[in-house]
């Protein structure tokens, strides 16, 4: 836009200059009505596609833009925003349940709303500002948009859209809030499972009350546990348990080897750490999650 203006302002600059020749006046007045009505309708057209663009998530309106700490791996973890540090929930220190250390993941995808805000890097070179200083607003390919997540606890989580690697952030101020929250067991449907390995062939699952979190327990705990070597083709899969709320969830990992259903605690391939269950749990699980 910057360029258009100034190339606007060379022609009407000579424009003037003929100008002053009278017989180029209704010349002038031509040049300048067709400059005008172009400098209008480009506006116009500017001003509808960041519109456009905002009420569709490109970035977001009015515009207000927070910047990536730096990084050396190129996979920002944290922001700052209103005074806040916000980290995000896949990182090198998730959010875990106050009994154990399960991690607790956030399912939003279809739960984030408009964005309130840009996010960019800052370390860029003087060329790359100004291409950026040219198109901005409309085809910046740096920037992100942070969107609020509507949630029933009323914590300020926010998806940064189209960063690789998991998007979901969290308050640290708010960190031991919504670890009791999301911790708390009774907030989660542990019946109705899903058994998946990451999001491939999913299946629903359907356990008796108590199983999910006699499963959890020895998931966390770090008695009894056998090194097990991985089977070749081994496919590990996990049971996932959704929060009521549809946000969040919490997952263990049962492994059927020869007969025998370990409760994973560590994966370190090409072992394995877990807990062998007992005659009747163990086949009930075999009947349940492998028979199929």
């Amino acid at each position: 836009m910057i360029l258009f203006f100034l190339m606007l302002a060379w022609v009407i600059f000579v424009a003037w200059q003929r100008y002053k020749r009278k017989r180029q006046r209704k010349l002038f007045i031509r040049i300048l009505r067709g400059l005008l009505n172009t400098a209008i309708i480009l506006a116009g057209l500017y001003g509808l596609l960041s519109w456009f663009a905002g009420s569709y998530g490109n970035f977001a309106l009015p515009r207000k833009t927070i910047y990536w700490p730096p990084v050396i791996d190129s996979t920002p973890v944290r922001f700052d925003m209103n005074g806040a540090v916000y980290t995000r929930f896949n990182s090198n220190e998730p959010l875990c349940m106050p009994t154990s250390d399960t991690p607790i993941w956030l399912d939003f995808s279809q739960n984030s709303t408009k964005p309130i805000a840009n996010i960019k890097h800052s370390d860029k070179t003087a060329g790359e500002k100004f291409l950026n200083v040219l198109w901005y607003g409309m085809t910046d390919p740096d920037i992100q948009t942070v969107c609020p997540i509507p949630n029933e606890g009323g914590f300020d989580f926010y998806d940064v859209r189209d960063l690789q690697f998991g998007t979901a952030f969290f308050s640290e101020d708010q960190r031991s809030a919504i670890e009791a929250w999301y911790g708390n067991l009774s907030r989660y449907d542990t019946q109705c499972l899903r058994f998946m390995y990451f999001t491939t062939d999913a299946r629903d699952i359907d356990l008796q009350p108590g199983v999910f979190a006699r499963l959890l327990e020895l998931s966390a705990s770090e008695e009894d546990q056998m090194r097990v070597p991985v089977p070749e083709g081994c496919m590990p899969e996990e049971l996932y348990a959704y929060s009521k709320d549809g946000l969040a969830h919490i997952t263990v990992m049962p492994l059927l080897v020869e007969g025998q259903v370990y409760i994973v605690h560590e994966w370190s391939f090409p072992a394995f750490y877990g807990y062998p269950l007992d005659g009747e749990l163990n086949q009930y699980l075999i009947d349940t999650l492998f028979s199929s």
